[in-house]
């Protein structure tokens, strides 16, 4: 490994660290400048898509896409604008969706991915979509679950070396988003918005290691 990609791999786990801090950290200051707050909420996915998109020789920005349209989803989320986040996500998932498709081939860990993931969302479509009294947000849930478990299919059956990190990611984001939709619609999840937003920045920054790893080893690619 040469010494710059440590570098770029060293200033992405650093930067992000500390961007998650001050995400943190603005929870407890009572920040009044909605400015200042909303570049706290979208700094670490923005740090990500900052420095996968240059690491990456700015080429098919495919995954730093992802990690812009999810900070537009924080953003969103962060002005309780619930359908406009979810569409933000939706876009993110679609992109995850297009990095992996080009790789994929369904083995017996591809199928077994499959039927877990169609086992889950399943169940959280039964337990969950009932629940919700608002059409428009039913019909976003349903889709955006579509999406999410799409997502989690398509880690999964993406060969690569970095397939098992890529999946743990696209775990972590499926658990993250379904706490969220558990703790809005079914009942409170203790200490929810901390475990939320551990799981969900701990997936998009083992995605976005694992891009720059991946990169590493096709240069050509996005």
């Amino acid at each position: 490994m040469a010494v710059g990609q440590r570098a770029w791999s060293a200033l992405l786990t650093i930067s992000f660290a500390v961007a998650v801090a001050l995400y943190f950290g603005s929870w407890g200051l009572g920040i009044h400048s909605v400015l200042l707050n909303d570049l706290a909420k979208t700094l670490p996915l923005s740090v990500l898509t900052l420095l996968t998109w240059l690491a990456g020789g700015r080429k098919l920005p495919i995954m730093p896409a992802a990690f812009l349209f999810s900070a537009l989803g924080d953003l969103a989320g962060e002005h309780r604008n619930f359908i406009l986040q979810v569409g933000m996500f939706a876009v993110a998932h679609l992109l995850f969706i297009a990095h992996f498709s080009r790789r994929m081939r369904f083995d017996g860990v591809a199928y077994a991915g499959v039927a877990a993931v169609g086992v889950v969302a399943t169940t959280l479509g039964l337990i969950i979509l009932p629940r919700i009294a608002l059409p428009v947000e039913q019909y976003a849930c349903s889709l955006y679950i579509i999406l999410i478990g799409a997502m989690a299919i398509s880690a999964t059956a993406q060969q690569s070396r970095y397939r098992w990190w890529y999946v743990v990611a696209a775990l972590l984001f499926l658990f993250s988003d379904s706490c969220i939709a558990w703790n809005r619609y079914v009942e409170r999840v203790p200490h929810a918005g901390a475990l939320i937003m551990t799981t969900y920045f701990a997936a998009q920054y083992i995605f976005a290691s694992t891009y720059l790893a991946e990169h590493r080893h096709r240069p050509t690619k996005s």
